[in-house]
């Protein structure tokens, strides 16, 4: 018959510094774990009997002390050294009141002396069950034998956003690995039914959906990425956790001194920078603290079925002549918007956030796409999505393309002014056939070789390697 947590009479109260902590008992639950900061005295207070486990962990799971049953009210007094209070007081009964109770774990072994982390999790595997660890794992606990779980953090936002969308692939990266799982902790919800749509798609959290918080195991691996992991990191208590981090950097805004994610490098992380721009950014810094590693963005997108001239099949009856993807740089998208309609030149403006999918049908549908980015960015997905989706692109420099975009080779670039612009997506419309399909070639080119499947791979290598990258570091 199927078991049921209940409590033992009333629940006892605990204290940490005078402070009430009234969850030691939850539902379906074995264990409490009470947590307080690196260095500072702290004092445990218990007014009624635990059951005979109770230990102070440290947060690689060895003993900070090991203390004796209480037979009733008692303190306790210590220095924390990042350590984790770990407690349970309940007691298991079948639903079958006759039943006899039975206590929830054995007898504790005697533990006089650290032990080490392995031998800790069998001895106690009740601290290590619960809470928001599992989310979207197997049941059976032989079936997570050995599986290691990445911790993902994001933050709601005001319209998603490339940086975003690779957040996610590598969200999705995690799950494909052999040997690791992905679980994320959301910072809140999002303000838009449309925008709780595509963060769902963005990342699946499995059948228990996303973790209240992170929790992770010894082995496990911290990802960070973007403006706000960094503080949840060190908010949740969590930032001397010996565990491997790994930092993606999606924009050359980390090396600049005046950004806050500047004084992020100088934290201890294995960064994996999404463009050799990036890359020679924050190297130039002298500040960062581990490996710094390259893995240039891959896209989800398919690129085009190629007609035998090099173009995209039924390129000449895409129904929209130029689609201006303005959501980053709206007050330059509509100034070129005047100017197309002055000529006028048919066109469609987008300068607010669109379904991804819908972007894209749009995208496969137009025969020039003006991608028109920030000034600085770290890769800029949006012209090599248009390019694999056979669009004459038209862009503007912006530092993290100049990888992939070569002015009269995949592109056209322009100087970052509406006249230009124009000028430059007149050009598009007017190319011969031939040096159209002279450049659908060379873009499809590029844009096969930065594949989701070639960057999910030179990530999985880093994965394979991260605890020797992390001691490395």
């Amino acid at each position: 018959m199927r078991e049921q947590v209940r409590t033992e009479g009333p629940a006892p109260s605990i204290h940490i510094d005078g402070r009430l902590h009234d969850n030691i008992v939850a539902s379906q639950r074995t264990e409490t774990r009470l947590r307080k900061r690196q260095g500072t005295w702290g004092e445990i207070t218990v007014d009624k009997p635990l059951t005979d486990r109770f230990r102070l962990i440290n947060r690689d799971n060895s003993v900070f002390a090991a203390l004796p049953d209480p037979g009733g009210a008692w303190t306790h007094s210590c220095r924390a050294s990042d350590c984790e209070w770990a407690a349970d007081g309940i007691r298991r009964h079948r639903e079958d009141p006759g039943a006899p109770t039975v206590a929830s774990a054995p007898p504790r072994p005697e533990l006089s002396r650290p032990e080490s982390s392995d031998v800790l999790r069998k001895a106690f595997p009740w601290l290590h069950r619960g809470g928001a660890r599992g989310r979207g794992r197997p049941d059976r606990p032989e079936e997570r034998e050995g599986t290691r779980t990445v911790w993902f953090y994001r933050e709601c936002w005001p319209r998603p956003t490339g940086g975003h969308i690779k957040h996610a692939h590598y969200f999705d990266h995690v799950s494909r690995m052999p040997g690791f799982e992905p679980a994320i902790t959301f910072g809140d919800e999002p303000s838009e039914p449309s925008f709780a749509r595509e963060r769902h798609r963005f990342w699946p959290a499995g059948r228990d959906g996303p973790a209240a918080r992170w929790d992770p195991g010894p082995r496990d691996v911290l990802f960070l990425e973007g403006a706000s992991d960094w503080p949840f990191l060190i908010e949740s208590g969590l930032e001397t956790l010996p565990n491997p981090r790994i930092n993606l950097i999606q924009h050359v805004r980390h090396a600049d001194k005046d950004d806050e994610r500047y004084h992020y490098l100088g934290e201890r992380a294995i960064r994996i920078c999404v463009s050799r721009e990036v890359a020679d950014a924050i190297t130039a810094t002298g500040r960062t603290n581990g490996p710094v590693l390259t893995i240039p963005n891959g896209i989800d997108v398919t690129p085009f079925e190629s007609a035998g001239d090099g173009s995209p099949a039924g390129f000449g009856a895409r129904p929209v002549a130029v689609t201006i993807a303005g959501y980053k740089s709206p007050d330059l998208a509509r100034e070129l918007s005047g100017r197309l309609n002055a000529a006028p030149v048919e066109h469609r403006l987008l300068t607010h956030f669109q379904e991804r999918n819908a972007y894209l049908a749009l995208l496969t549908g137009s025969r020039v796409a003006v991608c028109l980015p920030n000034p600085a960015e770290g890769f800029y997905l949006p012209a090599l999505e248009a390019m694999a989706l056979g669009c004459v692109v038209v862009t503007v420099d912006c530092i993290g393309n100049r990888g992939f975009c070569h002015h009269e080779v995949n592109c056209l670039i322009a100087e970052r002014c509406p006249d230009a612009l124009f000028d430059m997506t007149k050009r598009a419309l007017a190319m011969s056939s031939l040096e159209r399909a002279r450049m659908h070639r060379r873009a499809r080119d590029i844009a096969a070789r930065h594949s989701l499947d070639a960057e999910r791979e030179r990530f999985h290598s880093i994965l394979r390697d991260v605890d020797r990258l992390w001691r490395a570091g």
